[in-house]
Protein backbone atom coordinates (compact mmCIF):
# COMPACT_ATOMS: atom_id res chain seq x y z
CA UNK A 1 0.00 0.00 0.00
CA UNK A 2 2.74 2.38 0.75
CA UNK A 3 4.63 1.71 -2.87
CA UNK A 4 0.91 3.12 -4.17
CA UNK A 5 1.01 6.01 -2.15
CA UNK A 6 4.47 6.66 -3.40
CA UNK A 7 3.74 6.03 -7.23
CA UNK A 8 0.92 8.58 -6.32
CA UNK A 9 3.47 10.86 -4.58
CA UNK A 10 5.67 11.15 -8.00
CA UNK A 11 3.52 13.18 -9.54
CA UNK A 12 1.88 16.44 -8.40
CA UNK A 13 -1.86 17.63 -9.39
CA UNK A 14 -0.84 19.27 -12.11
CA UNK A 15 0.77 16.42 -13.28
CA UNK A 16 -2.08 13.93 -12.93
CA UNK A 17 -4.18 16.47 -14.35
CA UNK A 18 -2.09 16.69 -17.08
CA UNK A 19 -2.25 12.80 -17.46
CA UNK A 20 -6.01 12.19 -17.12
CA UNK A 21 -6.40 15.05 -20.01
CA UNK A 22 -4.22 13.10 -21.64
CA UNK A 23 -5.69 10.15 -21.91
CA UNK A 24 -9.80 11.54 -22.16
CA UNK A 25 -7.93 12.88 -25.37
CA UNK A 26 -6.36 9.30 -26.31
CA UNK A 27 -9.64 7.96 -26.03
CA UNK A 28 -12.00 10.95 -27.87
CA UNK A 29 -9.36 10.60 -30.86
CA UNK A 30 -9.63 6.53 -30.52
CA UNK A 31 -13.58 6.85 -30.79
CA UNK A 32 -13.67 9.79 -33.57
CA UNK A 33 -11.15 7.31 -35.45
CA UNK A 34 -13.61 4.10 -35.08
CA UNK A 35 -16.77 6.34 -36.29
CA UNK A 36 -14.73 7.72 -39.42
CA UNK A 37 -13.87 4.14 -40.03
CA UNK A 38 -17.58 3.05 -39.82
CA UNK A 39 -18.65 6.03 -41.81
CA UNK A 40 -16.23 4.75 -44.71
CA UNK A 41 -17.38 1.25 -44.63
CA UNK A 42 -21.17 1.87 -44.12
CA UNK A 43 -20.26 4.50 -47.62
CA UNK A 44 -18.44 1.90 -49.36
CA UNK A 45 -21.22 -0.44 -48.24
CA UNK A 46 -23.89 2.09 -50.29
CA UNK A 47 -21.79 2.41 -53.23
CA UNK A 48 -21.41 -0.81 -53.65
CA UNK A 49 -25.03 -1.94 -53.10
CA UNK A 50 -26.41 1.35 -55.70
CA UNK A 51 -23.97 -0.17 -58.23
CA UNK A 52 -25.12 -3.91 -58.00
CA UNK A 53 -28.64 -2.21 -58.11
CA UNK A 54 -27.55 -0.49 -61.57
CA UNK A 55 -26.27 -3.19 -63.15
CA UNK A 56 -29.43 -5.14 -62.33
CA UNK A 57 -31.88 -2.27 -63.42
CA UNK A 58 -29.56 -3.02 -66.90
CA UNK A 59 -30.05 -6.78 -66.87
CA UNK A 60 -33.96 -6.14 -66.82
CA UNK A 61 -34.05 -3.34 -69.13
CA UNK A 62 -32.01 -5.42 -71.75
CA UNK A 63 -34.08 -8.73 -70.51
CA UNK A 64 -37.36 -6.64 -70.96
CA UNK A 65 -36.48 -5.54 -74.62
CA UNK A 66 -35.62 -8.98 -75.36
CA UNK A 67 -39.07 -10.83 -74.12
CA UNK A 68 -41.09 -7.38 -76.00
CA UNK A 69 -38.48 -8.46 -79.30
CA UNK A 70 -39.74 -12.38 -78.74
CA UNK A 71 -43.38 -11.49 -78.35
CA UNK A 72 -43.47 -9.30 -81.24
CA UNK A 73 -41.71 -12.05 -83.25
CA UNK A 74 -44.22 -14.65 -81.89
CA UNK A 75 -47.48 -12.76 -82.45
CA UNK A 76 -46.30 -11.81 -86.00
CA UNK A 77 -45.53 -15.42 -86.49
CA UNK A 78 -49.36 -16.52 -85.30
CA UNK A 79 -51.05 -13.75 -87.31
CA UNK A 80 -49.28 -14.56 -90.39
CA UNK A 81 -50.22 -18.55 -90.03
CA UNK A 82 -53.40 -17.29 -89.24
CA UNK A 83 -54.43 -15.00 -92.56
CA UNK A 84 -52.65 -17.68 -95.19
CA UNK A 85 -55.09 -20.57 -95.76
CA UNK A 86 -54.10 -24.13 -97.10
CA UNK A 87 -54.35 -25.30 -100.19
CA UNK A 88 -58.01 -26.56 -100.37
CA UNK A 89 -61.13 -25.60 -98.72
CA UNK A 90 -60.75 -25.61 -94.48
CA UNK A 91 -63.07 -27.74 -92.87
CA UNK A 92 -65.46 -25.28 -89.96
CA UNK A 93 -63.39 -26.23 -87.24
CA UNK A 94 -60.50 -24.65 -89.00
CA UNK A 95 -61.84 -21.72 -90.25
CA UNK A 96 -63.38 -21.13 -86.61
CA UNK A 97 -59.75 -21.51 -85.16
CA UNK A 98 -58.65 -18.90 -87.79
CA UNK A 99 -61.46 -16.83 -87.49
CA UNK A 100 -60.39 -16.78 -83.61
CA UNK A 101 -57.02 -16.09 -83.78
CA UNK A 102 -57.42 -13.04 -86.96
CA UNK A 103 -60.21 -11.63 -83.95
CA UNK A 104 -57.00 -11.88 -81.19
CA UNK A 105 -55.13 -9.88 -83.69
CA UNK A 106 -57.59 -7.25 -84.05
CA UNK A 107 -59.01 -8.24 -87.36
CA UNK A 108 -62.34 -7.22 -87.10
CA UNK A 109 -65.54 -7.85 -89.81
CA UNK A 110 -64.18 -10.35 -91.64
CA UNK A 111 -66.70 -11.18 -94.10
CA UNK A 112 -65.76 -15.11 -94.35
CA UNK A 113 -65.63 -15.40 -90.49
CA UNK A 114 -69.55 -13.41 -89.97
CA UNK A 115 -71.06 -16.91 -89.89
CA UNK A 116 -68.98 -17.92 -87.22
CA UNK A 117 -69.27 -15.37 -85.12
CA UNK A 118 -71.55 -15.33 -81.55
Amino acid sequence: MTRLFALFRTFNLTGWLILVGLLALILVLGRCNWDAHQARREAEAMADRIERAAEGRETAATQRHIDRATIADTQKERDHEASIGPDGPPDDGDMRHRCRQLRDAGHRDIPACRRFEG
